[in-house]
């Protein structure tokens, strides 16, 4: 049985190397942004070099991130039990790829209903805003209530 400390010392490392991972994904997306800038610059006659410095950063960047991410594997490793991730990090990782998918231009409006649906149990209006039931990622488990605002003034 692991000791009170080693089982801290491994959430941390988990939520370290999943918030690597989320700054990694984000990292790619600047640098798919980057290129299609470049593109557009090169066909508006924009030289080259302009875009070496913001290259060099991003890949200076990813790098430090990779290695970062190694030592956060390491420690999570290095506990000697199985990973298992927490319900927040199994959340958060699936709201990052949800919002990856829903900001899509390439998914149509009855994919994302769909999407929406298995994540979303129910909506009931509720004051100035709703209450938003999500579906649990563990089986039996009650559904989680996020109070949202309303957006409407």
């Amino acid at each position: 049985m692991m000791s009170f400390y080693q089982a801290q010392d491994t959430g941390g490392a988990e939520e370290k190397v999943t918030q690597l991972k989320c700054e990694l994904k984000r990292l790619e997306g600047r640098e798919k942004t980057t290129i299609q800038a470049q593109i557009a610059g090169i066909e508006a006659g924009a030289s080259l070099s302009a875009y070496n410095a913001v290259f060099q950063t991003i890949f200076q960047q990813r790098m430090a991130l990779k290695e970062q991410l190694q030592e956060a594997e390491k420690r999570c490793n290095g506990v000697g039990t199985a990973k298992i991730k927490s319900v927040a990090t199994m959340i958060k990782e699936s709201l990052l790829q949800v919002e990856d998918v829903l900001t899509s231009p390439k998914i149509t409006p009855a994919e994302r209903h769909n999407l929406l649906a298995l994540i979303v149990k129910e909506v009931i209006p509720h004051e100035n805003g709703a209450l938003v039931y999500l579906r649990s990622p563990i089986a039996g488990a009650d559904s989680t209530v996020a109070n949202v605002p309303s957006l409407a003034k």
